[in-house]
Order: structure tokens, then sequence, then C-alpha cells
């Protein structure tokens, strides 16, 4: 429990897009240029350990910001898919993948990995369906002065802040000015108010410090979800016919106990921060769909 306060406090202080590095584009890209690089990525990804998926996937994270196309809403799935497994193998962030996985779900509800991609029973199955698509809450930008903003392929001005979102500015020609990946707590990219003509960003900093913890109280939601399965599993599987007293069984209600403590911090740290959002004038949603 000192640890798990550590992290909320940690998460807390740390500064709005400071996990976000500029988005830095040298050439122009487009949807058939994203889907050629998502279909090596995936292709290449059961043999991640000794194959090209982490240099194809940097590349596909290198040329979203590039991208001079409106984003259709099951081309940002794939790019949310693509980028989970990359976090989770290059930079070991479960949480991370988890909250983009959440974000593909939300926009391919139906879409699960094939096995000749990921094996059945491999951790990355339950990871991608840890987070709830019904934790989102969503943050409402400010209208910009020229054009549309749009979010995952949708126009609209809610941005989901718990998950991760592809951002774009679409001038009032129908040309992309800027594409993003956003995580958590990253500020949306500035742009400017059609009444003062000052810059603008969707999320402030004393905002976006509250984002990284609802996607924080997300993450946790996750990972207690996942600790409840897997101690379920354990007590109807692992352990059948063992004595109730077994180091297996003991074990296994662990997991369940350790994941209701989870389960139960993260919605409140969830709930709390939608509230906290929901207080500060700037209009913010708490979805609760019923969707898992």
């Amino acid at each position: 429990m000192t640890a798990l306060v550590g992290l909320l406090t940690l998460m807390m202080v740390l500064p709005s897009g400071a996990a976000r590095a500029e988005d830095v584009c040298y050439h122009s890209a487009y949807a058939a240029d994203l889907e050629e690089l998502l279909e090596k990525a995936e292709v290449e990804y059961p043999k991640w350990e000794s194959g090209q998926f982490i240099e194809i996937s940097k590349q596909v994270q290198d040329m979203v910001p590039c991208l001079e196309e409106k984003l259709r809403p099951d081309l940002a799935a794939r790019i949310h898919r693509v980028m989970g497994l990359r976090v989770r193998i290059v930079d070991n962030d479960v949480d991370r993948a988890r909250m983009a996985f959440a974000a593909s779900r939300k926009l391919t509800p139906k879409y699960r990995f094939p096995e000749d991609m990921v094996a059945s029973g491999d951790p990355e199955h339950a990871d991608y369906s840890a987070i709830p698509v019904a934790l989102d809450i969503t943050a409402h930008a400010m209208r910009p002065s020229e054009g549309t903003l749009r979010f995952d392929g949708r126009q609209t001005l809610d941005r989901p802040a718990t998950f991760a979102t592809i951002f774009q500015h679409i001038d009032d020609k129908g040309q992309v000015l800027e594409t993003s990946y956003l995580w958590p707590g990253d500020p949306t990219p500035a742009y400017f108010s059609p009444e003062t003509g000052e810059e603008l960003s969707g999320v402030d900093p004393n905002r976006g410090k509250r984002y990284v913890l609802a996607g924080v109280s997300a993450g946790l939601v996750g990972a207690g979800v996942t600790l409840i399965g897997n101690g379920g599993w354990d007590q109807g599987h692992t352990c059948v016919g063992d004595a109730s007293d077994s180091a297996c069984v003991l074990q296994a209600r662990d997991r369940v106990v350790g994941g209701t403590v989870l389960t139960v911090v993260g919605l409140a740290g969830f709930i709390g921060t939608g509230v906290l959002l929901d207080s500060q004038g700037s209009p913010a949603g708490l979805s609760l769909s019923g969707t898992w």
C-alpha cells in the first residue's frame, strides 16, 4: 500500500506532458503508408525478440504526426493496438499498454488479437481487456478559431482523457494542420481562440495532472481485475483438489483479495478525479456506458 501511495503521489506531481517527446515530422504521410507499416508490425509481433517489430512500430510512432489525411476511427484503433504492444515490450509499461488497448477497444469493440499474432493464453489478451471502456473521462476542449478538432478519427471537442488518443486539428479547407498521439496527462496541442485570438490548449497544466491520476486509477482497476481473474482461475482450475489451506489456494485467495483492493482504490480515485474535473468550470464528463 505504501508503494501505491507513492505511485499516486508521483503521478500527481509529474508535469503535464512530461512523458511525451516533441512530435517532429520530416515528411508527409498518408493512411495507405500507415496501413502498410501497421500490417508489417502485426506480422512481426509474434517474433518481436528476433524480428523487426520494434523498429517498424517506431516507424509507426514517427509517422503519426506526419499524417496529411483525416484519420479513420478503425485506423486509429489499429495504431493504438500497435502502440500498446510497443510500450509493453520496449518500455515494459503495462499501464500505458492497457490505456492504448482500451482506446482501441472503444473504437473497435469486437476486435480480439488473432492467435497467429498473440498466442492463446499470452498475457497480452488479459491486458487488452483489462480496463473497462466505460471508465472514460472526457475533457471538453475549447473551440478553435479555424477548422475543427478530431480525436481518434471523430470530429468532437471532447477529448478522451483516461485513455490514449490521437488528436487532429483540421482547417476550414479540410487540410490537416496537426496530428499528435497523446497519452493521459499530455497537453492538447495549442491552437487559437475565435473570440480573443489567444493561444489555447484543451488541457491546462493543473487539469492535466488530474487526467494523469485518472489514467493511473484506470490502470489500477485493470490490474485489480486481472488479479481477481487470475486468482479465480487458479481456484477453479489450478488448485482443484487441494486442501483449503494449501499454498496454491491461499495464494489464489491473496490474488483475489489484492485485486479487489486495487479495483476499489482505482475506482475511488477514478470517480474522485471525475468529480474534481467536473467542479473546475470547464465541462468534463464521466461516461458510464456499461460496456466492458
